[in-house]
Order: C-alpha cells, then structure tokens, then sequence
C-alpha cells in the first residue's frame, strides 16, 4: 500500500519438542507473551501455501497491533480497509521447525498489494513486506533479520551489536540459506482493482544461527518479533 505503517507482534519463541499437538479447531493464541514453537514430523514445501499438516498443527498468531491508526482520525486503515475494536490487523502466522530449518507461515490481508523491490536486500520496508527479528541469546546483543515482499525479494542481515547505520555496514555481510515463496490473491502494483491477501512461507536453516551459539536446544526460548509494512 502507499500509506507506510508498521504493525508488529513482540514475544518470546519456546523451542522445544512437543509430544502432543494443538489441533487446527483450538483457538488462536490471546495476547501472549510465549509462543510455543511446534516439532515439524514432515518438513512444508515452500509454496506459499500453509496445506501441509504441521501446519494444521501450530498455533496461530494472529495479535498485530497498530494502536495509533485507531485513536488518529487522520490515519487510514492499513490492509484491511477497517480496524477492528482491539486495534488489530488482519495478519496470521505460524512457525514449526525440524532439525535442520526454521519455518515460518503468513497470511496479510491487503486491499492494494505493493512489491516494486526487486534486488536482494534492499530496503524491501518500502514495499509491502513482512518481517521477522530473531534475537537468540540473552547474554548476546546480535541479532537477526529476514524479510520478504509480495513479490519475493528477500532481505536478510545479522547485526553484531546496535550502531549507527547498521543496515548499510552489515547488509552484504553474511550470506543466509533462506528460502521463500508467495502467493498473491490480486495483483501487484495495480492501482485499479481491490485486492485481497497474500501469503508468504519461508524456511532459514539452523547452521546460519553459528554467530549466536548456533541452533536451539529443546526447551530453548529466543526472542523474536513478526512485522509487517503496508
């Protein structure tokens, strides 16, 4: 969209193994401060397409806030074209991990889907975009991002520590095995329709977390946040 706002979702990711599954007719989680992240028996295709059954079996996310866009009367809606009373977005997602990757689903409500970044690691929050923060250790300041934009450009970087212009240092400083697909319900940069949604699905491989003590042990909780632009 051309009004850029931000809703985000701050929590804590609970690693672990899960012997019992939550069942895709259970609730979506509330405005929690854990999310358990479920043990993927099968690993998704990454198709954009949340139809595999880890899937079924993780909990959604789906408390996004933007709080200000319903108190300011000058503010449009983003996505949706409403907010509802809890100030919320229309965004979903889900995350599921093996042995071997991190994977991560989600569904963005979108009424006018923007994606003109096309070269990797842009500045891709000029675009539509979802976004995911991972900060593994608590004794370490790095920490790291991934997006994706409805068109699939990718950006992904580590930052060591917070300095002054970080993503122009780090941006092109290490390499990432981050793999995404989307699917779009409308079309990109198409002022004239209304379109619906778009869904993206991603997997990032445990090895590339060595910077940060490498990948979790059951039990483990990360810090993390899912953002979106739109």
């Amino acid at each position: 969209m051309t009004l850029r706002a931000l809703c985000c979702l701050l929590c804590v990711l609970v690693l672990g193994l899960i012997g019992s599954a939550q069942g895709p007719s259970e609730p979506a989680l509330p405005d929690a401060s854990l999310y358990t992240c479920r043990w993927a028996s099968t690993p998704p295709k990454i198709d954009g397409r949340a139809d595999e059954p880890c899937w079924e079996h993780a909990a959604t996310i789906s408390n996004f806030r933007a709080s200000w866009l319903a108190t300011d009367p000058k503010s449009e809606p983003v996505a949706s074209g409403q907010v509802d009373s809890g100030d919320s977005i229309p965004t979903e997602a889900k995350l599921v991990w093996d042995k071997e990757y991190l994977y991560v689903w989600a569904k963005l409500t979108d009424r006018d889907i923007q994606g003109t970044i096309t070269q990797r690691d842009e500045q891709t929050w000029l675009d539509d975009c979802f976004e995911l923060f991972l900060k593994p250790s608590k004794d370490r300041p790095g920490y790291y991002e991934f997006h994706v934009t409805p068109a699939n450009t990718q950006m992904d970087l580590f930052i060591p520590q917070r300095v002054s212009k970080a993503y122009a240092i780090y941006k092109s400083a290490d390499s990432f095995d981050f793999q995404s697909a989307v699917q779009v319900d409308g079309t990109l940069e198409d002022r004239t329709d209304i379109d619906r949604s778009w869904q993206v699905e991603f997997k990032i491989a445990w090895k590339d977390f060595h910077q940060t003590g490498g990948e979790p042990r059951p039990g483990d909780s990360w810090s993390y946040s899912f953002c979106r632009y739109a």
